[in-house]
C-alpha cells in the first residue's frame, strides 16, 4: 500500500507484504520532500525576486512553484497505486497564467516504488514549466 499527503502529493509511507512499512525517516523529510512545479528553482527580474514576465506581463512566482503548498485531489486508488490531480484554478492563474492537469502516481511494483509526472497543457498556447521532486 501507498499512502501519501495531499498537500504537495508527498509520499508518507508505503508497505510490502512481508517487508514491512517504509518510508521517509522523520516528519521533516515528510515535508520537506515534496513535488515542484511549475518551476524547480526560483525566477528573478532585476530588483524582484521571484518574478518573471510573459507576454508583458509581470508575476510573482514563490521558489519551487505552487504545486507543493496546495491540496491535491486522490485521483485513483488502489493496492498497489496512488494517483493525485492537480488542476489550474483563479488561484494559480494569477502567479501562472496557463491551463493545466497534472497527474502524480505512485505505483508499487515487484518490490520497488515508482514514481511518475504527466502534464497535460489544456491551453492553446505553448505553456513553459519544469518540475522535479525536493529531496
Amino acid at each position: 500500500a501507498v499512502h501519501a499527503a495531499t498537500v504537495g502529493a508527498r509520499v508518507c509511507r508505503w508497505s510490502l507484504l512481508h517487508a514491512g512499512s517504509r518510508g521517509p525517516v522523520s516528519e521533516s523529510d515528510v515535508r520537506r520532500q515534496s513535488t515542484l512545479f511549475p518551476q524547480v528553482s526560483f525566477s528573478h527580474l532585476p530588483g524582484e525576486e521571484h518574478h518573471y514576465k510573459w507576454e508583458g506581463n509581470t508575476y510573482a512566482l514563490p521558489q519551487h512553484g505552487f504545486a507543493r503548498r496546495l491540496k491535491w485531489k486522490m485521483a485513483g486508488v488502489s493496492e498497489t497505486r496512488l494517483t493525485m490531480e492537480l488542476t489550474d484554478t483563479s488561484e494559480t492563474r494569477a502567479v501562472y497564467p496557463f491551463s493545466f492537469r497534472f497527474l502524480v502516481t505512485y505505483e508499487l511494483l515487484e518490490g520497488c516504488l515508482y514514481f511518475r509526472q504527466g502534464i497535460e497543457n489544456r491551453g492553446e498556447r505553448p505553456m513553459p514549466f519544469s518540475t522535479g521532486v525536493h529531496p
